[in-house]
């Protein structure tokens, strides 16, 4: 038998599994249609350790609007692996931007940016968070790297420019 593909198809275990894992991979979060989500979720059901398919599922969740179930698919995460800088960072996004829970952003993205200060979600939030707190210093240091990172996002640049009006640099 072949599948779709025109591979070789084989009734062991180990094939579904490989199929199961390369269906994740080939999803697309930030096409949430009801396929991925399906996709997603027996992933997390059948391996709730998995980290891909975990972050995939709190991105789809997050575009959602659902943002409880978000945060709680990251904690789980973390759970696991307490280091993980990008997990962290969308952690602390969320709490920050949607949850209200401004201390534990703060505290999650420093600690985020403390395990790779290069990771420019951490730099670029933890940036943010300074400037909301008035650390208007650390605020531009930190958006500043997340600026210079090769795909920062308008809004990087947009607190940037917030922070350097900020500290005077521009009127």
């Amino acid at each position: 038998d072949r599948d779709v593909t025109g591979v070789q198809t084989c009734a062991l275990p180990i094939w579904d599994t490989a199929r199961q894992r390369l269906a994740v991979l080939m999803t697309d979060p930030k096409s949430s249609n009801p396929e991925t989500v399906q996709t997603l979720e027996n992933a997390v059901k059948l391996d709730p350790l998995d980290p891909i398919a975990v972050s995939r599922l709190a991105e789809v969740d997050e575009r959602a609007g659902a943002f409880d179930k978000a945060s709680a698919l990251c904690e789980q995460s973390l759970k696991v692996n307490p280091k993980d800088p990008p997990m962290m960072a969308r952690l602390a996004g969320i709490y920050a931007d949607h949850l209200k829970r401004p201390d534990d952003a703060f505290k999650m993205a420093r600690d985020a940016h403390d395990l790779d200060p290069e990771n420019p979600q951490a730099c670029a939030l933890l940036g943010r968070l300074d400037y909301a707190r008035g650390n208007i210093d650390d605020a531009l240091s930190l958006l500043q790297k997340a600026a210079d990172q090769e795909q920062a996002s308008p809004r990087v640049f947009s607190d940037l420019a917030r922070a350097d009006y900020a500290a005077g640099k521009i009127q």
